[in-house]
């Protein structure tokens, strides 16, 4: 017989059952949605006036893009650009018809097709967090991060199938920062 019994609030394994899962259940964190209404932050006017504002900064004060060929697309698109400055305008007509013609999903492709996701309004997702410079563990305590940590780091968020998405858990400290990106590839 498999399966869980309850005695007393404490619950006991059966011969053949996992402890804490009930017998036949398959667990489907791939493609987890949430069923509850969004909550907004800030209300519909704040809302719209972030994005003026946004708008505004992009309009008036510029964006500066140092890569000529980026700047040469945005002109392009209708920008206004400013070589020596390198600095880049862009109107408001601009950003509304790139909002306008964003997807409203997008399949993010996993290493297998089994671990792509639908990525859309509703869609929960769970990545690991990134970027920290230290790490901490019991038996090492808190410590810059390091190359070996970024693998450690790895292969615990690589155990839990309810993370879909992996980042650098910690900045490598003994990784040069100009080479760190390269450090990821090779963990």
């Amino acid at each position: 017989m498999t399966g869980l019994i309850e005695t007393g609030g404490r619950r006991k394994r059966r011969r053949g059952g996992e402890a804490g899962a009930p017998a036949g259940r398959i667990p489907q964190y791939r493609q987890l949605k949430n069923p509850f209404p969004a909550v907004p932050a800030v209300s519909e006017d704040r809302v719209e006036a972030i994005h003026q504002t946004a708008l505004r900064v992009l309009e008036e004060l510029g964006v500066k893009v140092l890569l000529p060929e980026a700047r040469a697309i945005y002109k392009a698109a209708g920008a206004r650009v400013d070589e020596a400055s390198e600095m880049v305008f862009l109107g408001r007509e601009i950003v509304e018809a790139a909002i306008a013609s964003a997807p409203r999903s997008f399949r993010l492709h996993g290493a297998v097709p089994e671990r792509d996701l639908q990525m859309e309004l509703g869609t929960l997702s769970f990545q690991s967090g990134a970027g920290a410079p230290n790490v901490t563990d019991r038996l090492r305590g808190r410590r810059p991060g390091a190359l070996s940590d970024v693998v450690e780091l790895t292969k615990l968020v690589q155990h839990f199938d309810a993370i879909q998405m992996l980042s650098p858990g910690v900045e490598p400290q003994d990784v040069d920062v100009s080479l760190r990106h390269y450090a990821f590839t090779r963990t």
